[in-house]
């Protein structure tokens, strides 16, 4: 057994409510009384909302949904015999696979094709996938960072105005001010100072969130 799965099986992390002290057991209806949380906030925070569905990524792990990239794969238009990933920020049709939301990472695998190829999508014979070949991951960091831009400039056509929390695009670099996480707007060329809410604009503020987190900012 490996040292990563000896530490995942301690105790303390399998069920710690049993061994740390004065760990209330269930949900406190004192914090819902008080306004500790809020679940209509809750279901709008982009941060919650990247967290509460999972997905397998192999046969024995499985990663948050919010803090994945979708990846299938597509044959070349002129070589049918040439395969490359193709990523998705959400849904996909088809066969496909998740891999973590971190470009670095992501461009690592560029000089290790085999654990690349560990991406294939499950039930690959349904798109006919070579058995045993590589699939070319080259330019796939810029491909999910251009992606991630697009989708995002696109949504920020028809942001709609609120309140509360949310993101602020402004000149500043990234950080929590408040209820408000500060932004750099130029990495979305954008040029006008705004305040996007989570409430009213729930996939725009996702979108920017995962894409912080892919480029470790």
């Amino acid at each position: 057994m490996t040292l990563s799965k000896t530490i995942l099986k301690n105790p303390l992390l399998t069920n710690p409510n049993k061994w740390l002290k004065n760990v209330p057991k269930k949900h406190s209806s004192n914090l819902l009384q008080n306004h500790c949380y809020n679940r209509d906030d809750l279901d709008t925070n982009p941060f919650v909302q990247s967290l509460i569905k999972t997905d397998s990524n192999s046969i024995d792990t499985v990663l948050p949904e919010g803090n994945g990239i979708r990846l299938s794969v597509t044959t070349g238009e002129d070589d049918k015999h040439e395969e490359k990933f193709n990523p998705h920020l959400f849904t996909c049709n088809g066969p496909s696979r998740l891999i973590s939301n971190n470009e670095k990472y992501i461009q690592s695998l560029n000089t290790t094709p085999k654990l690349a190829n560990a991406y294939r999508p499950f039930q690959a014979e349904r798109i006919n996938l070579s058995k045993g070949k590589n699939i070319s991951i080259e330019n796939l960091h810029q491909d999910i960072d251009k992606l991630y831009k697009d989708t995002i400039e696109k949504h920020l056509k028809t942001y709609t105005n609120g309140e509360g929390e949310g993101i602020q695009l402004s000149g500043n670099a990234t950080r929590w001010n408040s209820s408000r996480l500060n932004v750099d707007k130029s990495l979305f060329n954008y040029e006008e100072d705004v305040f996007i809410s989570f409430k009213e604009n729930p996939i725009l503020t996702q979108l920017i969130v995962k894409y912080m987190d892919y480029k470790g900012l």
